[in-house]
């Protein structure tokens, strides 16, 4: 079975296939036309840890996207930490001619390294490679000439692998399940994202990740 660090740190991570820095409209951010790059920030905290990173993302507006981000995740009760790198690629539909409704296909995967930590009878150390499939839709309200509100939804599919070591004894583990992750964005200028959100595992037992995260679109705008 799993070492509890682990599970607690994967779903950190497979948060953070999904972080704001990959998104656009479908996933609660200004659109790619707003500028082709994207510079962003965040931290998630779930029941035992927490999490923050940041990355960059390039996409078009209505094409393909893609981002990597850098994640590191502490723990409350040892004295370790986790670190990680989450890659996501995607495809943006406008669902009507206006294109203020966006859906995306996505897939992304991550790898951690740790924790690795003392037990006082050997080193715990281990790490994480997670696949997620999935989608997410998301819709442009223009509340103001410099505000817009951008909620959205979605759904991923996470398989994770586990491999630790344990005094010296070595084993794995696969778990998989299903994410929900709702938000919105608040979008200042076209060009910078305010988003809270909310990632909901389907597991029975296994607790919600909160995020908040901060972006910003910058360069020559996407066609």
């Amino acid at each position: 079975m799993r070492p509890h660090y682990f599970g607690i740190a994967a779903l950190a991570l497979v948060a953070g296939i999904a972080n704001t820095t990959t998104a656009q409209v479908c996933q609660g951010t200004a659109p790619f036309s707003a500028g082709s790059a994207r510079v962003g920030a965040g931290m998630q905290i779930t029941d035992g840890a927490k999490a923050y990173g940041g990355g960059l993302a390039f996409g078009s507006s209505n094409s393909l996207f893609g981002s990597a981000d850098i994640i590191r995740t502490q723990f409350d009760d040892i004295d370790a930490s986790a670190t990680g790198i989450s890659l996501q690629g995607g495809y943006s539909i406008a669902m009507n001619t206006q294109r203020t409704v966006q859906l995306c296909p996505l897939v992304g995967f991550a790898y951690q390294s740790g924790p690795d930590f003392d037990t006082g009878f050997g080193t715990v150390s281990g790490s994480v490679r997670a696949f997620a499939l999935g989608g997410s839709i998301g819709t442009t309200i223009p509340m103001s000439p410099t505000f817009d509100f951008v909620p959205f939804g979605g759904a991923s599919y996470e398989m994770d692998h586990f491999s630790s070591t344990i005094g010296g004894v070595s084993g794995s583990d696969d778990h998989n399940t299903t994410i929900i992750q709702l938000g919105a964005g608040l979008v200042f200028n076209k060009v910078l994202t305010i988003q809270p959100a909310v990632s909901i595992p389907t597991e029975s037992g296994s607790k919600p990740t909160y995020g908040i995260s901060f972006a910003f679109n910058f360069g020559t705008p996407a066609k």
